[in-house]
């Protein structure tokens, strides 16, 4: 099923379906090993913490986790921009 866990964090399925598309494509990550959670966005769209689980146990210095943030257009059609966080 799309979305796991996910679904309860981010309520929007087209939001969920773009993000982890996102997600397999750029990180080939699988879905039990991240987090995806709603937040504000800058460019007007809509904005979602994708937290790996590797960066709840440490923490790298100067912002080298896994973990980024990702902005997408109001609708959940496409990806705006990938912010790395720091």
């Amino acid at each position: 099923p799309v979305g796991g866990a996910h679904l309860e964090l981010v309520r929007d399925p087209a939001c969920v379906q773009l993000v982890e598309r996102y997600v397999t494509s750029t990180r080939g990550w699988p879905l039990s090993s991240y987090t995806v959670v709603e937040e504000g966005a800058e460019l007007g769209g809509r904005g979602f913490s994708v937290w790996h689980e590797s960066d709840n146990v440490r923490k790298p210095p100067g912002g080298r986790g896994k973990s980024f943030h990702l902005e997408v257009d109001a609708k959940c059609r496409k990806v705006i921009r990938e912010l790395a966080y720091q």
